[in-house]
């Protein structure tokens, strides 16, 4: 068993889980008032503090994976985070300026059963206006 390995996935997978809850979509279903700043705050964290990170980890590796050649948990959790982010206009193509982080979007999509599932209609879509609105009702 290849510890090394099993470190590197267990730590990416925990910065990925990081990365979301500091830059993902949460600011979306604040409250009016506090969104703009919120949201701001998120997009600035994502581009000084994680993407430089992921962008390098995924530069390194060289395989379109965080860690060997095949995809993980912490894959599976930086998809997450990154296919929102590609998905949302909000985030205004802040993957542009972190291609490998972009690319890698692209390479974990077309695995064949999360491509399956991406087309499929149990998919669940990144937030839009009225999901945001009925969650907002349902927290304040």
């Amino acid at each position: 068993m290849d510890y090394h390995f099993l470190c590197r996935v267990q730590m990416l997978y925990a910065g990925s889980i990081s990365f979301r809850s500091v830059s993902g979509p949460g600011w979306f279903f604040m409250p009016t008032e506090a969104r703009a700043d919120a949201k701001k705050s998120a997009i600035e964290k994502a581009k000084t503090r994680y993407l430089p990170v992921f962008e390098k980890v995924l530069t390194e590796n060289g395989t379109g994976f965080l860690v060997g050649s095949e995809a993980t948990i912490a894959d599976c959790a930086l998809f997450n985070i990154l296919s929102c982010m590609k998905e949302m206009p909000e985030y205004n193509n802040i993957l542009d300026n972190f291609p490998q982080c972009k690319a890698f979007v692209d390479t974990f999509s077309a695995i064949p059963g999360v491509k399956k599932y991406l087309e499929s209609p149990r998919r669940f879509p990144p937030p839009d206006d009225a999901y945001a609105k009925e969650v907002r009702a349902a927290l304040y």
